[in-house]
């Protein structure tokens, strides 16, 4: 099996092939630096994702969406549901940027993160 993408580990992305054999990697060619074998290495075995998006706030001025991020990576096969569960989160205003909004997210060991402080309203 051959998996072709693009490492994205420095500015020049190198365009990358992996061959696979029985899932184990066989082969990497293209890569132009060893920045990125690592990357390719865990793109083509199990690869991750970080997960930025924003979630419903009560209460808070100026704004209705708090934006928020993984605390690290999660399997990127799983995105699809993680922002399912996403939108069953809703949080109330005030909200600290780095306060944990969820711990253990989906049970990955992955906590979400507010990416803003936002204070409630009538609170200057």
């Amino acid at each position: 099996m051959r998996k072709t993408f693009v490492c994205i580990v420095c500015p020049v992305g190198c365009p990358v092939t992996v061959d696979m054999a029985g899932g184990e990697i066989g082969a990497i060619s293209g890569l132009l630096c060893k920045k990125g074998e690592d990357f390719v290495r865990q793109e083509a075995i199990s690869p991750v994702r970080l997960l930025f998006t924003t979630i419903p706030i009560d209460g808070a001025k100026d704004i209705d969406v708090l934006p928020v991020r993984s605390g690290g990576p999660l399997p990127k096969h799983m995105l699809s549901e993680a922002m399912d569960e996403m939108a069953k989160i809703k949080v109330r205003a005030p909200v600290k940027i780095g306060d944990i909004i969820v711990r253990d997210f989906m049970g990955h060991g992955v906590n979400i993160i507010s990416s803003r402080t936002v204070k409630s309203r009538g609170v200057d």
